[in-house]
């Protein structure tokens, strides 16, 4: 062996001339197995079950009896196990045979025959349901219809009758109930109030009448009023009952009733009260505890806490907070004022202001589209320049500007509205405000306001006889001028030989000079030697020129959008948009910088994503910056993996055999080979072939799917069964076995269940349930009896179970009473005498002799026993 260095030989069992090899197991009978080990045999013997049954078998091959079973139908019956023979009838199997069998006795049922029915596995019929409402109702239920809470039905051989809810009691003004059927009489809701039940109070509508509420209806009644001694009544108001009138008294003029209190309509701080004609009158004293009291109104005495203050000339109502000034907020209660002045905290801002109904300056600042603006700033909109917005505390106004009217005005510049009308525009020429020019020469024109005024010149006669038009001018002239040797006809303009920034004129014979009006500009094209004035048409800007309303940008700063006008540069900073990219940069000349992103076939790619080539599905390609590299993927090798599979590399993560797929590291049978056991790891399939034990029963075969014979028997005491066969052990009459393929499954009978089972024999599996026993006394099944050990309670079998009922005594009124022997309640201890009844202690006369006098004498037993009890009689002594 492995891991030893010499030989060893295992030891060998011989017995009754058979050689055994070690670890063979072997038996010697039905009863005994034995064991090879090392040269020693050890054999246990089967013990077997008691059984209960008197007639017992041995099948072949068994070591133990078994009692017989009952064959019911296609059933095997254990022995004593209970089967039912069909839904009324049950028997008991006992030595294979029903000896004992029970038929149900059904009840009378309620319902009418036409109603009744028999569900299918059921012995006795039943009464039909009702359907109603979507609910089943059994027969004699009662139902509350969903429909209509305040009906009552019942459900009766499967039809149901409804009708009318019949309430206990009726009242006029009852109480509110949640029962929405019949109204709450136990109280009574009367005008919105709630009053209990027999509750007497004062009719709400009227002070002279007194109402009752009894059972949820009230009733008024009129209040008795006392009788006057007077001739002159009076009915006051809110009084029920009238009274005398007292003398009245004359107040300025006014007829007051007696103990009337009137302020004098004279002095309305003297207050005079009647009291039987006579007018007592008293000043009012004015106590004001407030500080700004209201002043007193016409007819009042005293000033005026409780309805306002009066503070600074001005009235205020009580419970108002009003304000001073902007700073100041005062709080009127009950005339008195207390004012508080508002603390101004420190301002952080640039540019605060004071607003109206404010105490402290407020910063004030606008946010319109993207920027801020101060209080009182006027801007135009970056989105729409024809709006002209104004900064306004901290909201924005914007109105639409009017742009001025006018007929040549010059090309509106960039970010503004309106076209420009301070120049004129005239054939491609700007001519400045205000100046006078001339189209042609016989036409002088002015532009004013953008807007181009023209007259055309009338030649007067010529007088001479030599005449030429001359350049420039619209009449002809008759002479011409000579300047360093030229000749100029009249109007010729030339420059100066001697100033190159004077220019000539021939004018009739004489020459004119003046000095050049230069235009004026930020940015102009400088002149070149020998010229007067720089270009204004076109601007110069770092030694680059460009055309007049021309945009550019600035050479030094990408970030400056510039434009020319009329040799004048202005330029705006551009706003670079943010960026949610990983890598950016600058591009060189630009402003902004731009996302570094690789473009891949229709797709974007920022740096270090990683994504599939278009091209070719084996590379996996990633953007470094903004250049795409590809390369092809790394692919696992192995020899079993998945077909189906999109991707470049083969799906290792699986194994697929003869169109089969196994999961990784898993175990499983070869599809077409039940005797290869293989193994899934990492797309690689290992198998083994199985070694198939030898069998040594009769019985075998190779089941479905599988690889090794296997026995196709089991072996239990001296008998054989076959594959799916069940049996009762003889060893356990209480279980029934089944043999599945060579192994015996046993479960013990389902036996019924009962609190008192009657008597039963031993052999009996379970227990008597046909019968009770209680306290040693047994009863028969649906028997009732009175317990033996408590009188009092009576007992009814069913079915093995024993339910008792408690005996209610009645109360007794005579004066002696004793419980019976073997009885529940006690009874009256009385005397019978003369066909009379008579309680212990009660005298009377003897029937046999007047003169005689019995007693009824209970607790004593003496001469004369009648009915248990004593009587006893003397001799009554008169005297005569």
């Amino acid at each position: 062996m492995r891991g030893r260095c010499c030989l060893t030989c295992e030891r060998g069992c011989f017995l009754n001339g058979t050689l055994y090899s070690h670890n063979q197991r072997f038996d010697t009978d039905f009863c005994t197995h034995c064991e090879c080990q090392q040269g020693s045999i050890t054999c246990e013997t089967d013990v077997c079950p008691q059984l209960t049954c008197s007639k017992k078998f041995k099948r072949d091959g068994q070591c133990c009896d078994e009692c017989p079973v009952c064959k019911v139908g296609n059933r095997l019956v254990g022995h004593n196990q209970l089967v039912m023979i069909n839904a009324c009838r049950r028997c008991l199997c006992f030595n294979g045979e029903l000896p004992q069998c029970q038929t149900r006795r059904c009840g009378p049922l309620q319902c009418q025959l036409e109603a009744q029915y028999r569900p299918p596995g059921r012995c006795c019929n039943v009464c039909r349901q009702c359907d109603y409402e979507g609910r089943r109702f059994n027969h004699g239920e009662v139902i509350i219809p969903r429909s209509d809470v305040c009906a009552r039905c019942t459900c009766l051989s499967a039809v149901v009758t409804c009708s009318a809810l019949i309430c206990p009691q009726t009242c006029d003004h009852p109480a509110p109930s949640r029962n929405p059927c019949c109204p709450n009489c136990t109280a009574c809701l009367y005008k919105s109030v709630l009053y209990n039940n027999t509750a007497v109070f004062e009719n709400p509508d009227s002070e002279c009448s007194e109402c009752t509420c009894l059972n949820g209806t009230v009733t008024c009644t009129q209040r008795p009023c006392p009788q006057l001694a007077c001739d002159d009544v009076l009915h006051l108001d809110g009084s029920c009952c009238p009274v005398c009138a007292p003398n009245k008294c004359e107040i300025e003029g006014r007829s007051v009733d007696h103990r009337m209190t009137v302020q004098l309509l004279s002095d309305p701080c003297s207050q005079c009260t009647c009291n039987n004609g006579r007018v007592t009158c008293q000043d009012e004293v004015c106590l004001v505890p407030c500080s700004h009291p209201l002043p007193p109104t016409m007819g009042q005495c005293c000033s005026n806490c409780r309805d306002g203050c009066l503070y600074q000339g001005r009235n205020y109502t009580s419970d108002l907070d009003f304000r001073v000034n902007d700073c100041m907020t005062c709080r009127c209660e009950a005339g008195n004022v207390t004012c508080n002045t508002e603390t101004c905290p420190v301002v952080s801002c640039r540019t605060s202001r004071k607003v109206d109904g404010k105490c402290c300056p407020v910063c004030q600042y606008c946010s319109f589209e993207g920027r801020q603006y101060e209080d009182g700033e006027v801007f135009l909109s970056r989105s729409d320049p024809c709006n002209n917005c104004t900064c306004s505390a901290t909201s924005v106004s914007c109105s639409r500007i009017r742009c001025p009217n006018c007929t040549h005005p010059t090309p509106k510049p960039r970010g503004t509205c309106c076209s420009d009308c301070k120049n004129c525009l005239e054939r491609g020429r700007i001519i400045p405000n205000g100046r006078n020019f001339r189209p042609n020469a016989c036409t002088r024109c002015s532009c004013r306001d953008g807007s181009v005024h023209c007259n055309v010149q009338t030649c007067p006669p010529v007088t001479c006889n030599k005449t030429k038009i001359v350049r420039s001018q619209c009449c002809p002239v008759c002479q011409v001028c000579h300047y360093r040797g030229q000749a100029y006809d009249d109007g010729d303009r030339f420059p100066s030989a001697d100033n190159p920034c004077n220019t000539c004129e021939c004018r009739g014979t004489e020459i004119v000079c003046h000095h050049i009006d230069c235009p004026v500009c930020t940015h102009p094209v400088v002149a070149p030697t020998g010229q007067c004035c720089n270009n204004c048409s076109a601007c110069e800007l770092e030694g680059i020129v460009y055309r007049d309303y021309s945009e550019f940008v600035s050479p030094s700063d990408p970030c400056l959008d510039c434009n020319c006008m009329n040799g004048n540069v202005s330029c705006i900073k551009r706003v670079c948009a943010d960026l949610s990219c990983r890598v950016t940069s600058v591009p060189p000349g630009e402003c902004c910088p731009v996302c570094q992103v690789c473009r891949y076939g229709d797709r974007v790619y920022e740096d270090g994503d990683t994504f599939p080539s278009i091209t070719n599905r084996c590379h996996v390609c990633d953007c470094r910056v903004t250049d795409v590299h590809c390369q092809h993927v790394d692919c696992p090798s192995c020899t079993h993996p998945a077909s189906l599979s999109t991707s470049c590399c083969a799906n290792c993560s699986v194994c697929e055999l003869e169109g089969v797929a196994y999961g990784d590291s898993t175990e499983f049978v070869h599809p077409s080979d039940a005797c290869l056991n293989c193994g899934c790891l990492g797309g690689n399939v290992s198998c083994s072939r199985q070694q198939c034990p030898d069998v040594s029963c009769r019985i075998s075969a190779v089941p479905p799917g599988g690889c090794c014979p296997v026995c196709q028997e089991c072996h239990y005491g001296d008998d054989v069964y076959e594959d799916g066969d069940l049996f009762f052990p003889a060893d356990n009459p209480c279980h029934v076995c089944s043999c599945s393929v060579t192994e015996v499954h046993c479960n013990p009978v389902d036996c019924p269940f009962c609190t008192h089972p009657g008597p039963s024999s031993p052999a009996s599996c379970c227990r008597n349930c046909s019968a009770c026993e209680v306290d040693g006394i047994s009863y028969k099944d649906q028997s009732e009896f009175v317990h033996s050990t408590d009188p009092c309670l009576s007992c009814t079998c069913r079915s093995g179970n024993v339910s008792c009922l408690r005996q209610t005594c009645t109360s007794l009124s005579c004066r002696v009473s004793s419980i019976p022997d073997g009885a529940c309640c006690p009874v009256c201890q009385v005397c019978r005498y003369g066909g009379n009844t008579y309680e212990d202690g009660d005298r009377f006369a003897s029937v046999n002799d007047p003169c005689e006098v019995c007693d009824c004498r209970v607790s004593q037993l003496c001469e004369y026993d009648i009915n248990i009890n004593q009587l006893r009689c003397q001799h009554v002594y008169v005297d005569r």
